[in-house]
């Protein structure tokens, strides 16, 4: 075990009898808790009956909530908060029917590590896990611990730089690169244009939930690892303590020297090269235009001189998000400058990440194979195996997607998770096939076709008991 001198931030040292923390007392003064997805042919009932006899002193609680006046439904992703003796279990229809999500509160290290090893046996047993499911971490430090190193204070840039992933990946190779769960070293420069200058704060790392960690947990006090996951994760009780171990330790040495190191500028710089020769390569415009001869630029709809050096920075932010992505052969790119949008044509993307609304893009005739899409427009594309969310699809193909609050029209959209909140039409003259749609259901009125789709919001009400019918002529005076 290694040990680990600490001190208060204003350099105080801690009394004798608490200096030296173990990795052993590290752990010891941590709580974990967990979200299990996995599948299985019990129905609700039977599962809590079955994990309530693994699982002493345990609560397992089914949130329900009211639909309509008389109706009460289970929903999935509920606000019911599970603690240490109440856990919560709901059904999860991004996998389809039979996936379920158990939620455990936040509890003891000792004691998570035990509820660990209870649920997997469980879901060997009765259930199991595809593609498709994960476990997520969820973990913070007690009073002893975030005393002196709060993790509101977490710089997590700097624990970007030093969390060592391929510890992670060396035991779950099949995550890496999952959409789901993107490499945190991953950072983005926050201006536009101009001289890069290589230090963190000229940077923006992750910011979503669809990383390895998910840091936006900080305003709750905890972090969330998502890493995880895949085809029989329940397995892998070893690796999986393993990681949570790696975890946490490696939080609290960020934790306890909060500021940058030669070696973590090293590692930044290190991390960012292919960035610093990205953006050298997009602004070098003699060095562009003689390696990417193939990309054409039109400045509303005239073709721009390629040697206008000028005119070309209007598209130099989009090149440098893409160029290691994508196959620019023939693509083109015209900025409209009326409407300020800037509409790439016939491009061929491998991933592609934009995961902000600083400028709108319409994309035409392009094809994405995976990506984290946001706030974007599309017509006459191929998309698969993309996060999209607020976008528009326009005589689009799209499959394996996860769909969030976009507009649908004229498009074939197939094995798609879709998830559209509110009541304004979304979908229009569009083709639905193997998808699953949590609510706002395609309406076939409005030019939609619907087939072997699942709809969420009508299968919790059908499994939803109603309420006893009240006598109010017993309450007349």
């Amino acid at each position: 075990m290694k040990n680990i001198c600490v001190g208060y931030q204003d350099g105080t040292p801690f009394p004798r009898e608490k200096k030296i923390l173990t990795d052993e007392l590290i752990l010891k003064n941590s709580t974990v808790g967990f979200e299990f997805e996995f599948f299985t042919e019990l129905e609700d009932k039977e599962i809590v009956q079955e994990l309530e006899k693994r699982l002493t002193n345990k609560k397992i609680v089914i949130p329900k909530e009211l639909i309509g006046f008389d109706t009460f439904g289970i929903p999935n992703h509920s606000g019911f908060n599970p603690d240490r003796d109440n856990f919560k279990l709901e059904r999860d229809f991004s996998g389809g029917l039979k996936m379920f999500e158990l939620v455990t509160g936040p509890c003891p290290y000792n004691e998570s590590i035990q509820i660990l090893k209870t649920i997997y046996d469980f879901i060997a047993e009765c259930g199991w896990t595809t593609l498709k499911s994960g476990i997520h971490v969820n973990v913070s430090f007690n009073k002893m611990i975030e005393g002196r190193h709060s993790l509101s204070n977490l710089d997590s840039k700097l624990f970007s730089i030093r969390f060592d992933e391929d510890f992670i990946f060396d035991r779950w190779p099949n995550r890496k690169n999952n959409v789901y769960a993107q490499s945190i070293k991953t950072f983005r420069p926050i201006f536009h244009g101009g001289i890069l200058n290589p230090l963190p704060e000229n940077f923006i790392g992750p910011t979503s939930k669809y990383y390895g960690i998910n840091f936006s947990k900080l305003s709750k006090n905890y972090l969330e690892m998502r890493y995880l996951g895949g085809k029989n994760y329940h397995t892998k009780f070893n690796e999986t303590v393993e990681c949570i171990d790696h975890f946490l330790l490696s939080l609290f040495r960020t934790l306890e020297k909060l500021y940058y190191t030669k070696d973590d500028l090293e590692k930044f710089s290190e991390l960012i090269k292919g960035m610093i020769e990205k953006k050298i390569f997009v602004f070098d415009f003699e060095h562009f235009k003689k390696s990417r001869k193939n990309i054409f630029f039109f400045l509303d709809g005239d073709r721009i001189p390629i040697t206008n050096e000028i005119y070309f920075r209007y598209f130099a932010d989009f090149l440098l998000t893409s160029i290691n992505n994508c196959n620019f052969k023939d693509c083109a790119l015209n900025m409209n400058m009326k409407d300020n949008i800037l509409e790439v044509l016939k491009c061929s993307f491998k991933k592609l990440l934009l995961e902000n609304d600083d400028y709108k893009i319409h994309f035409k005739n392009c094809s994405f194979n995976e990506g984290v899409i946001e706030h974007k427009f599309f017509s006459d594309c191929s998309i698969k195996n993309v996060i999209l969310k607020d976008c528009e699809f326009y005589k689009c193909d799209v499959s394996d997607c996860k769909v969030e609050r976009c507009i649908v029209n004229d498009s074939n959209i197939t094995n798609c998770y879709i998830d559209n909140k509110g009541d304004e039409k979304q979908f229009f003259n569009s083709e639905f096939s193997k998808c699953i749609i949590r609510q706002n259901y395609p309406l076939e009125k409005d030019g939609n076709t619907i087939d072997d789709c699942i709809w969420v919001a009508k299968q919790l009400k059908e499994k939803s008991p109603k309420r006893k019918k009240i006598n109010y002529d017993k309450f007349k005076y």
